[in-house]
């Protein structure tokens, strides 16, 4: 039996799985929220499953749902470079700028730069890639973008960059979770024994979190899944069957318990950062990185120690 779907309603999935809201989706998609209801029906009478839970507090993507927005997100980056390949063809003569972001920077922060380079220039033609940051790297590397977001405590040594931002990892429980009504917190022991929902290998957040609670003395067990984007985990860790930790600006939306993990009285060195909690532990962004990033200075070290460019080697 054949299934047709348009790209544009996987896109609206997927942009209700990130959401948690049809009108949201609609208003994204700029369409109607009934337009977008029905679109939601007709794929779920094509591929003859349940997609969508809808109630009246908001709509969130069924464990069926999950896996066809993973399954599209292939789809959709092809249809993407496709489009963006085509547009080349018709207008080679305009001016182009090529960006690979992590997922989470394209989610929560590109949107805003790119409507105000758009602003300053209109003829400027913008692609942009979401991709996990070990990702990004290798394209800023092979030439394949101009420029490229990341975050990582792994900075690439090979490539210019400067940190430009600040970002924070938050632990998000659905509900339902044991977690999610406890005073007393998690400790950092307890979260590193715990499968947790996870991004792909690649991912600056993941290492994030596996290295903080490596350094504080407890390695991480294997994740309980491994999904590709924040919507997905958001979704999935709603469903109340694992904990997950997420960017501040990722997770914020889906938070329902983000106490700190606390730990039992420890010395300095046996925590992963004595002056922060594990939860909320900073973490850099850095962009643009570029082969091509002008060297030297660009905020003085003594006013802003993440403001500088790196040198390429």
């Amino acid at each position: 039996m054949s299934i047709r779907v348009d790209i544009d309603t996987l896109r609206l999935l997927t942009e209700i799985g990130r959401s948690g809201s049809l009108s949201a989706a609609a208003r994204e998609n700029g369409v109607s929220q009934q337009a977008v209801s029905a679109r939601m029906a007709s794929l779920e009478r094509e591929i003859g499953i349940t997609l969508l839970h809808r109630t009246p507090q908001g709509t969130s993507l069924t464990e069926a749902g999950v896996l066809v927005t993973e399954w599209a997100l292939p789809l959709l980056e092809a249809a993407a470079r496709f489009t963006w390949a085509a547009t080349t063809l018709r207008s080679t003569a305009s001016t182009s700028l090529r960006i690979a972001s992590s997922l989470t920077i394209a989610e929560h922060l590109a949107p805003d730069w790119i409507v105000a380079l758009r602003t300053a220039d209109t003829a400027l033609r913008i692609e942009l890639i979401a991709l996990n940051s070990a990702t990004v790297a290798e394209s800023v590397r092979a030439g394949k973008v101009d420029i490229g977001f990341i975050e990582t405590p792994d900075i690439p040594d090979d490539l210019a960059f400067t940190n430009f931002a600040t970002d924070e990892l938050i632990v998000v429980v659905g509900a339902t979770h044991p977690w999610a009504n406890r005073r007393s917190g998690v400790t950092v022991a307890e979260l590193a024994s715990t499968p947790a929902l996870s991004r792909e290998r690649g991912s600056g957040t993941r290492l994030a979190f596996e290295r903080a609670l490596t350094e504080a003395g407890h390695p991480p067990v294997d994740p309980a899944a491994e999904l590709s984007t924040a919507g997905a985990i958001r979704s999935t860790a709603a469903a109340g069957q694992a904990p997950a930790v997420l960017s501040i600006f990722g997770g914020s939306r889906a938070a329902r318990h983000r106490r700190p993990p606390t730990g039992e009285p420890a010395r300095a060195e046996d925590r992963a950062a004595p002056d922060r909690d594990l939860a909320r532990r900073p973490r850099d962004l850095r962009g643009p990185a570029s082969s091509r990033c002008p060297r030297g200075p660009l905020i003085d070290a003594d006013q802003n120690k993440t403001g500088r460019w790196a040198r390429g080697r």
